[in-house]
């Protein structure tokens, strides 16, 4: 993959890789930077997957804000789906949780630019369903950039969940995510954000996380009251 060119970006070397995409450094002949998201080639056949993975970059285009991060193009590389999006320097909030105490005039600052991004999504009925530190990125210049709506549900689309498939990562997920996956709205996302700001300000999550048991853990969320 390294040295191909997509849309004018030249891509340089591997930033990371998770379980459905890889995702690459790139320059144009200008130097500005960009990230670019290539989804692996094992799973170009699965038409769902694929569907999800384009229907990313539509919906980060379609809700431009300067609290979501940004795509620029969807194309192909290698015959394997590639989004170009906006290069980011800095930190995910998990990462900051993990290095220590995150004040709380920064978890303020935070949780108010989450929920400017979060406000507009909603507007236009997109339901993010995976809001968690991990998928919260704070730049350099210390603002809030929203990753990943991979798994994100649109309104009237059929590329959302097209069964009671349970998508999301369990221990931020809403009561309701975990009983009716396929009915899930924008208040989900609403609890998902408190439930990760309470892991900022407190360092720990309402639910014991070290179980190996998703089903304990979605079990108290829907049969027990946070304190």
């Amino acid at each position: 993959m390294l040295n191909k060119t997509i849309n004018g970006y030249s891509i340089k070397h591997l930033i990371g890789s998770g379980g459905m995409a890889d995702v690459y450094y790139a320059e144009n002949k200008l130097g500005k930077k960009a990230a670019i998201k290539v989804l692996k080639s094992e799973l170009c056949a699965i038409s769902s997957i694929k569907d999800r993975f384009e229907q990313e970059a539509r919906i980060m285009v379609d809700i431009e804000h300067k609290h979501i991060r940004q795509a620029y193009d969807l194309d192909e590389v290698n015959g394997q789906p590639a989004i170009v999006m906006e290069y980011l320097e800095g930190q995910t909030l998990k990462q900051l949780i993990d290095k220590g105490k995150i004040s709380d005039d920064k978890a303020k600052k935070y949780f108010e630019q989450c929920v400017l991004a979060l406000r507009v999504a909603h507007a236009k009925e997109i339901v993010h369903r995976d809001i968690k530190p991990s998928n919260i990125f704070i730049t350099r210049d210390d603002e809030v950039k929203i990753l990943d709506f991979g798994i994100a549900k649109v309104a009237e689309s059929g590329l959302g969940t097209r069964t009671n498939q349970m998508l999301g990562t369990p221990v931020y997920m809403s009561p309701e995510q975990i009983k009716s996956p396929k009915n899930v709205g924008t208040k989900s996302d609403v609890y998902s954000l408190a439930v990760t700001f309470y892991h900022v300000l407190t360092g720990k999550v309402p639910y014991d996380s070290t179980t190996d048991s998703d089903f304990e853990i979605l079990s108290k969320i829907v049969h027990e009251d946070l304190d």
